[in-house]
């Protein structure tokens, strides 16, 4: 995904309101790189922009912080290395989100369960 490109695709993701944080971090991997540091420089720009095109939706802050935290541990001579681990890292932290949504949804409704029902009159 070229600049423009991006730059189209975070005008609609400041209009989204459906897809999740997870689903928006990946949208910066589809750049063009012509080596590994281009790379970084290019995704670690992308994910500002992507907290700056959401910053109220807090998981999404929290999640591409977490994946562009990542990117100083890719070897700087491997494009494809570096493409690949941006891509497994945005995978992993996008189950993890998955999970933490299942296990507060089961949590808020085992709550909701717990709660004595009132009387209806």
């Amino acid at each position: 995904m070229d600049g423009a490109a991006f730059s189209v695709a975070m005008e609609a993701l400041r209009n989204d309101r459906v897809r999740g944080a997870s689903e928006l971090a990946r949208t910066a991997l589809g750049t063009e790189a012509r080596d590994a540091s281009d790379l970084r420089e290019a995704l670690t720009e992308r994910a500002n922009r992507l907290q700056q095109a959401r910053p109220s939706m807090a998981p999404l802050v929290r999640l591409v912080q977490r994946w562009s935290g990542g990117f100083a541990e890719f070897r700087a001579d491997d494009l494809q290395a570096t493409r690949r681990g941006a891509a497994d890292q945005a995978e992993v932290l996008s189950e993890l989100s998955h999970r933490t949504v299942e296990q507060v949804a089961v949590r808020t409704a085992a709550e909701a369960l717990a709660r004595p029902s009132s009387p209806t009159g």
